[in-house]
């Protein structure tokens, strides 16, 4: 059973929402949304007569018990996150399209709510709707997003669900347009200088580790130059500073850039958003290489020299291995220079084990992977595949890898025995419909593909038709 809103009133509920920064309903619950999150009233409890079963033990409450926050079972004022709480429990009703607490007893409810024991989220759930449930009814105020957050929250999840569902027969024009940089090697602000990875905003803003100028650039879409949004201080250690920056990717609950630093070692963040001048180091002594956050933000790191990825809490020095680990090699519970990762709304992690040039494919807690792209040796087949880079893969399961030494995209449908290539693949060189070798890839909300071309220092935009 899907989690997923009416088609016809997710913009009912972002005005909802929106409204609640100003407006304390004090009685948001399924009722006053038909089940299709579409307003029937803002009315007070207090106004109607309504059963035990939906009133609290203060009759002086406006509240309804399997929808009230813990700081009101306990008498405490009444605060704007107090609704967000109970949308909390609304959205659960969505995802198990069951009453909440059904046939409990008054202080049954009480208990459990007091205590931080929640309902049980099905696991059908997406992850990112799942974590707006949990970050909801978190039992302290502080910890739940504001009305604001929670409609960026929403719409993310609702955009990625776009994003990810590429139609089966879509198809890409074959001439790039040069998007980013495309004006040679060097360190102008119109140039890149052996750009990697890059991160694809909801706007088509384009967020890009420019390596060798060791500084990130953002590129707004439709603009000749490109702005330095971490870094570009020359190269050092400094906490100003970047050596090699090979991948990067913007934490949206907080706005951060995170950064895999390559020649240092290092994983930092960068809060530019808000004027931050400096990183702050999240992990160390590290060979990083690809970066991913997943809907619940863990954070992914493929390390290239220990051959593994790693996941990480936010703050975690360590993290847990989930793909790799058992040394360099071919075996299927081996990895040879991952560089990119993607991870899926199960927490199914892919990776781009480069050197033995095949995508494999690590089910959340397995202990090997799955073959999933390539892995019939080096080659310019299309069963095969050459330093397997940049990676995404759409909620069919269908993957989309850049071949880079190929100077190819390709597409491998899930299962499938080979892939289709879909653009590139005509050859080394500086052409419109060309690479010279390829890094990061990216879609767009609108399923436009960007590729990162190293060699020829620009990023490259394939329009969908």
């Amino acid at each position: 059973m899907s989690f997923d809103f009416h088609p016809d009133t997710d913009k009912q509920l972002f005005n909802i929402i929106q409204q609640l920064s100003a407006i304390s309903t004090q009685d948001l619950k399924d009722i006053n949304f038909r089940y299709i999150v579409k307003v029937c009233d803002f009315g007070l409890a207090r106004t109607r007569n309504e059963t035990t079963r939906y009133t609290t033990f203060n009759s002086t409450l406006a509240h309804t018990l399997p929808w009230t926050a813990p700081e009101i079972l306990l008498l405490e004022d009444y605060v704007d996150k107090s609704d967000i709480y109970s949308l909390g429990i609304v959205f659960w009703e969505l995802a198990s399209r069951r009453v909440p607490y059904y046939e409990h007893k008054d202080d049954v409810i009480r208990t459990s709510v007091l205590a931080g024991d929640r309902l049980q989220i099905p696991e059908s759930t997406p992850s990112g709707f799942q974590t707006i449930i949990e970050r909801c009814w978190a039992q302290q105020p502080n910890d739940r997003p504001n009305s604001s957050y929670l409609v960026e929250m929403i719409e993310e999840c609702i955009q990625m669900q776009i994003i990810r569902n590429i139609p089966v027969d879509a198809r890409w024009s074959q001439n790039g347009k040069t998007v980013a940089g495309g004006n040679g090697q060097g360190n102008a602000t119109n140039q890149l200088n052996y750009p990697h990875g890059l991160f694809v905003d909801d706007d088509q803003t384009m967020i890009i580790a420019d390596c060798w100028n060791d500084r990130i650039v953002q590129w707004k879409m439709g603009d000749t130059m490109g702005q330095v949004v971490a870094g570009g201080k020359d190269r050092g250690n400094r906490s100003d500073q970047l050596y090699g920056p090979i991948d990067v990717l913007v934490d949206k609950e907080t706005g951060s850039l995170i950064i895999c630093d390559w020649q240092n070692r290092r994983v930092v963040r960068w809060s530019p958003r808000n004027g931050t001048t400096q990183g702050e180091i999240l992990i160390d002594n590290i060979d990083c290489h690809g970066l991913f956050m997943d809907d619940q933000r863990y954070l992914y790191v493929s390390d290239y020299i220990k051959h593994e990825v790693r996941r990480y809490k936010i703050g975690d020095k360590n993290g847990i291995i989930v793909a790799g680990g058992n040394g360099k090699g071919a075996a299927l519970n081996q990895l040879n220079s991952p560089t990119y990762a993607f991870v899926d709304q199960q927490q199914n992690v892919y990776v781009s084990d480069t050197h033995n040039h095949r995508v494999t494919k690590w089910n959340k807690g397995a202990k090997e992977g799955i073959v999933v792209a390539g892995g019939q040796g080096e080659g310019n087949a299309l069963t095969q595949l050459s330093h397997s880079n940049g990676l995404f893969i759409d909620t069919l399961g269908n993957v989309y890898v850049a071949d880079s030494w190929n100077n190819r995209v390709m597409r491998w449908p899930k299962g499938a025995k080979q892939g289709t290539v879909i653009v590139g693949g005509n050859g080394e060189g500086a052409g419109a419909n060309q690479f010279n070798r390829l890094r990061g890839l990216s879609f767009d909300r609108k399923g436009n593909l960007y590729v990162v071309d190293v060699r020829n220092h620009r990023v490259h935009l394939f329009s969908i038709q």
